[in-house]
């Protein structure tokens, strides 16, 4: 019994199991059995034979009792006269016929793959089983025509092309693809066809293994399928092969082109085979006649084949069994709503790759297991949209369903701080780059979230007014917007923007009365310390040095690539956003902020972001390039990462060819670089493969130059970084000189009293305590400001500002202080402590005694603490770049 069991799963159960995935997973069946070795495919095709015959003979019978007693005559062969008909041969015929096909089947799956046997076995044995014998060739050729259209449709090429390409670049594939393998199918079918079965006749005439009067046909039928269906695909094959390397055309479309031609040609060529075969058999010299007496029913069969291949190219027979085990699984979902994802595992969405049309309830469904568990939905969204994106609109709506309740419930000013964050998490890049406007509508939501945040985080009244300006502002250029094809959705985003703009009113009332009982005299303070200066920004000074430097290596034959490095909060982000005003109009550089929500999530995500901004920025400039799609890139990704940069790198040389017809150069500028190494901790890079496409930008593209901004410089990231990056040029971003120092206290803006709000006293004692550090600057005369206002003053003395550096400590000791030593080395701290517990400055020799550690140790620690701006040297004495991070230093 239990070899029996055994012998059932091998035989059986298993292969029957890779029969269904040929059907309802075909891009998984090609993926895992595409490359096994020729052993693995010859066990694999015999282990098939039993489940293609089993699925097909009994069908085939079905449908050959049907012709025949529909039209007995059909089948005259088998009357051994009028009123008697061999019933014993008509069945015999039938089964050996299948048999003898699935064979083949097996046979050339072994030899060319296991898919194509799947395909041409389960065709022939449907084909061969009814039509043997049959008399009426038109018939014969419409049957051919319907099983090898239905058949190829679903198995051979479906659903791994189309999601590469895409529904709009599938239909024009299929459009080209069937008018290319009906040329060649016709020509390969007629004159293979019919030189296959002339040279069966004459090795027949010749060995006398063949009797082509005597033959019934079949024998010049075999010939003249295998000849039109070998040559048929074989010539396609070169044929796509050829256009694939010479044309520019994308290669998603080539692609569907090729395997549509492919299937139609060697369905063509093996149905007018068919016929042709038989009549080089029967040894017809005249071609010509060949081509008026087997025309017409080729014509038929390959209506037939048009008319069967579309709808299972596109998946349709298969529908009404993924609909209803959707239905199934909606239903139960309803009646035990705490099995929900239990059904949801279970149903059509998993089990079937690829339906085009929308499958029943799915929304609802989503929304079920939403309000289930809403973390577990939004991984079954993130599913759908990753590997089911045919039903991405489902998903997408109920994505946007759970941000929009998550939004709702957010009353005051303080809740609406924390939706930037849900806002990244629930509306994915996939959703936002798949729909322009829902992009544009959640960025002003998360821009609105951000406002409330900056409200919060401003001192004066001046920058909360502004947060709450920007906030209305956000919240007006989509209160009127129906951005949502959901008639409710737009309903619910309305809602929860007049409820926002309401709390957003109504804190400006507060705030406006707030300052008028606070009284007139308040002076406005300029200062946004931690924010990035925007282009053109007056609070942006200095950086003329490091300008002249990127100026000069960018006039270079060949330029580098830049790192610009610094600590943080020195000013790197800021600086690259005044680089166009800095370089001139001739450099076009572009900001990528690797932080930003799920830009490296994957190589899709990168990339699009990349295309789309070096897309918007020539077109401002007046160049015109193609619009790389996102959608693109992330079918790519499902293929393997290597086509996605194929297809990017394709893309780019089109833009350099324009940047250098226009005589540009595009300066790719990547800030927080540091973020690409923990995204491949993440798995969502491969830098290997990041660096390599790197690489070839540098050595092939003439008009491009990157550069990358961090912390840390290359050689620090390791051996792994500047391997690759072997002529780079290292930026240094320190700290301001002191006239700089002196412009930033005094005029951060026009017509600010500076001058008497900070004496010379004043200024130069904050020059000392912040070293020339840009944000120490700005954090200590905000709060100076903010302690004048509290006051009603408008100077300010030398106790204001050791009150002022106070509370300094207090708002940024967690976010600067803190995160400065911790990403120090524990030797470094104690450097540090060393300078600290000293009267201002020391040697190396006083700090080694105080560290008790060796002196390369020390030395070497040193010199880090130097390059890093936190200690600087004059004369052998060691001291604290920025005092008022040596006080601090000194509370810990």
């Amino acid at each position: 019994m239990e070899a029996l069991k055994q012998a059932r799963q091998y035989f059986v159960s298993e292969p029957l199991r890779w029969l269904l995935h040929s059907f309802f997973q075909p891009a998984r069946f090609q993926k895992d059995f595409a490359q096994i070795p020729l052993a693995r495919r010859m066990r694999m095709m015999l282990r098939l034979f039993l489940p293609i015959f089993l699925c097909t003979y009994p069908l085939a019978l079905l449908i050959r009792c049907g012709l025949f007693f529909l039209s007995p005559l059909l089948y005259h062969h088998y009357f051994i006269s009028p009123v008697q008909f061999d019933v014993v041969v008509f069945f015999f015929d039938a089964t050996w016929a299948s048999i003898l096909s699935c064979t083949a089947g097996s046979l050339f799956g072994s030899l060319f793959g296991v898919e194509y046997g799947v395909v041409f076995g389960l065709t022939d044995s449907m084909v061969n089983g009814i039509i043997i014998h049959m008399s009426n060739s038109l018939l014969i050729m419409l049957i051919c025509g319907i099983a090898a259209g239905l058949f190829l449709g679903l198995t051979f090429n479906s659903t791994g092309v189309i999601k590469r390409g895409g529904l709009k670049t599938t239909s024009l594939g299929i459009l080209y693809g069937i008018l290319a393998g009906s040329v060649i199918g016709l020509i390969t079918g007629i004159f293979c066809g019919f030189a296959a079965g002339s040279a069966l006749l004459f090795l027949g005439e010749h060995f006398r293994h063949v009797q082509p009067h005597n033959s019934g046909g079949v024998q010049g039928n075999v010939v003249g399928i295998l000849a039109g269906v070998i040559m048929g695909c074989f010539v396609m094959k070169i044929v796509g092969t050829i256009a694939k390397g010479n044309t520019n055309t994308q290669r998603d479309l080539v692609d569907v082109i090729t395997r549509v031609g492919i299937a139609v040609a060697g369905a063509l060529g093996a149905t007018i085979g068919l016929l042709t075969g038989n009549f080089g058999l029967q040894g017809t010299r005249n071609v010509l006649n060949v081509i008026i007496v087997g025309g017409f029913p080729a014509f038929v069969a390959w209506v037939a084949f048009l008319v069967c291949y579309v709808p299972g190219y596109f998946r349709i027979p298969l529908y009404p069994f993924s609909a209803i085990a959707m239905l199934r699984a909606y239903t139960g979902s309803l009646k035990k709503p705490g099995y929900v994802f239990h059904y949801l595992h279970r149903s059509s969405l998993y089990w079937d790759e690829c339906v085009f049309l929308p499958l029943p309830y799915l929304k609802r469904i989503l929304l079920l297991a939403a309000e289930e568990d809403e973390d577990e939905a939004l991984n079954e969204i993130s599913f759908i949209l990753q590997e089911r994106s045919q039903q991405s609109g489902a998903a997408q709506a109920v994505a946007l369903n759970i941000a929009l309740n998550d939004l709702s419930w957010r009353e005051t000013l303080r809740d609406i701080c924390g939706a930037q964050q849900q806002l990244a998490s629930i509306v994915t890049q996939e959703i936002r780059q798949a729909h322009s406007p829902i992009a544009s509508v959640i960025q002003h939501l998360e821009g609105a979230s951000q406002d409330a945040t900056n409200y919060y985080t401003q001192l004066s009244w001046q920058g909360r007014s502004q947060a709450l300006t920007n906030l209305l502002a956000n919240l007006q250029s989509i209160s009127s917007r129906a951005v949502f094809n959901d008639v409710l959705l737009n309903l619910h985003l309305e809602k929860v923007v007049r409820r926002w703009l309401d709390v957003a009113r109504h804190e400006m009332e507060v705030l406006a009365q707030k300052r008028f009982s606070e009284g007139v005299g308040r002076i406005e303070n300029p200062y946004v310390p931690g924010l990035v200066l925007e282009q053109r920004d007056p609070l942006f000074v200095g950086r003329g040095e490091l300008a002249r430097q990127l100026g000069l290596a960018l006039h270079s034959d060949n330029p580098p690539t830049f790192f610009l490095t610094g600590e943080r909060r020195m000013g790197k982000s800021s600086i690259l956003k005044q680089l166009p005003t800095l370089l001139g109009s001739h450099y076009m550089p572009i900001f990528y902020d690797l932080q930003s929500t799920g830009i490296t999530s994957s190589i899709a995500a990168l990339l699009a972001t990349i295309a789309e901004e070096v897309q918007e920025t020539l077109l401002k400039r007046g160049m015109l390039v193609r619009k790389l799609e996102y959608e693109h890139l992330r079918d790519d990704l499902r293929e393997n990462e290597a086509v996605a940069y194929h297809r990017f790198s394709r893309w780019l040389k089109e833009v350099d060819r324009v940047l250098v017809q226009e005589d540009h150069v595009l300066l790719l500028a990547f800030d927080e670089f540091e973020k690409l190494a923990e995204a491949e901790q993440k798995s969502y890079l491969d830098l290997d493969l990041l660096f390599s496409w790197f690489r070839s930008v540098i050595q092939e593209q003439s008009h491009l130059v990157l550069l990358f901004s961090g912390v840390k410089s290359v050689n620090e990231m390791g051996t792994r970084w500047s391997g690759y990056f072997v002529n780079a040029e290292l930026l240094k971003v320190s700290f301001l000189e002191p006239e700089e120092v002196r412009r930033l206290i005094r005029q951060p803006v026009p017509n600010f009293p500076g001058e008497h709000i900070f004496g010379e006293e004043v200024t130069e004692e904050i020059l000392r305590l912040t070293g020339g550090h840009p944000f120490l600057i700005q954090a200590l005369c905000s709060a100076l400001i903010t302690r004048l206002n509290g006051r009603s003053s408008q100077q300010a003395h030398l106790d204001d500002v050791a009150a002022a550096i106070d509370e300094i400590f207090e708002k940024w000791g967690d976010s600067y202080f803190e995160d400065l030593w911790e990403r120090t080395e524990p030797e470094q701290q104690l450097c540090l402590r060393a300078v600290c517990a000293s009267s201002g400055s020391c040697s190396a020799a006083a700090i080694q005694q105080y560290c008790k550690l060796d002196e390369a140790t020390v030395t070497s620690h040193l010199a880090k603490l130097i390059r890093r701006d936190l200690l600087c040297c004059e004369e052998g004495e060691y001291r604290v770049a920025a005092p008022i991070f040596g006080q601090w230093v000194g509370l810990q």
